[in-house]
């Protein structure tokens, strides 16, 4: 399996840029595709069609109407219909996603996503 450096897309420097549409400040932002946040746990946004290259064996997608390309027979792939806005989503659902990512994160690199923008 690849290990984060040798993807050949760079995920630092792959970057989502916009306006938050729940900032009142409208203030501009620029950040990385998607960012590692412990060693086995990615977050982020998604580009249809980026290839991952079979780095995450497990995708968890919070936003259904873009797809990675995972390049692999993947270990789990969940997919949940969760919108950016001032509601929050439904606690059980969320208990259960956050309890299946750390299952996930025990087995190998685990990302999550939502929209790109």
């Amino acid at each position: 399996m690849l290990n984060a450096q040798q993807l050949s897309i760079d995920l630092a420097n792959y970057r989502i840029e916009g306006y938050a549409n729940e900032d009142p400040t409208h203030t501009h932002f620029s950040i990385p595709l998607i960012s590692q946040v412990n060693e086995t746990l990615w977050q982020g946004g998604c580009e249809n069609n980026v290839d991952l290259q079979g780095y995450f064996p497990h995708i968890i997608s919070l936003y259904p109407w873009e797809r990675y390309r995972p390049d692999r027979n993947l270990s789990s792939f969940v997919e949940v219909r969760l919108f950016d806005g001032p509601r929050i989503p439904d606690e059980v659902q969320l208990h259960t996603l956050a309890h299946w990512v750390n299952l996930c994160q025990l087995t190998g690199p685990t990302l999550v996503h939502c929209q790109r923008d």
